[in-house]
């Protein structure tokens, strides 16, 4: 089940911030997301490697979204006396169905113990 997140709610992303530079050709622009996801999540188990899709709306909708990009800047953290590992996979950018609404989605994976 993925969990869902919005960049207007700053106990969700913290620090969220929206730049949008004109280009040359007038009918483009370009538009650049950051902030930091803040997912709540627990996990007990060893054995299991658990991959949970983590969802950030980014609040504006790009109905004519021609390409995008994705960067995470946490690879992976892991603590060695709880086992605990935690992991980002992918990530990618999307414009949903007529609206356009974007959305960041980055797949995670988590494993170990409680911590």
């Amino acid at each position: 089940m993925p969990i869902f997140l919005s960049s207007r709610n700053a106990n969700e992303v913290s620090s969220f911030q929206h730049l949008q530079v004109d280009l040359i050709d007038p009918t483009r622009r370009l538009h650049i997301f950051s902030g930091i996801a803040i997912p709540t999540f627990e996990i007990d188990d060893n054995d299991n490697i658990h991959r949970i899709p983590v969802v950030v709306d980014l609040g504006m909708a790009l109905p004519d979204l021609q390409q995008s990009t994705a960067q995470v800047g946490l690879a992976s953290i892991s603590n060695d006396e709880s086992e605990f590992v935690f992991a980002t996979d992918s990530a990618r950018v999307e414009a949903g169905g007529t609206t356009g609404q974007l959305t960041l989605t980055v797949d995670i994976a988590l494993m170990g113990d409680d911590s």
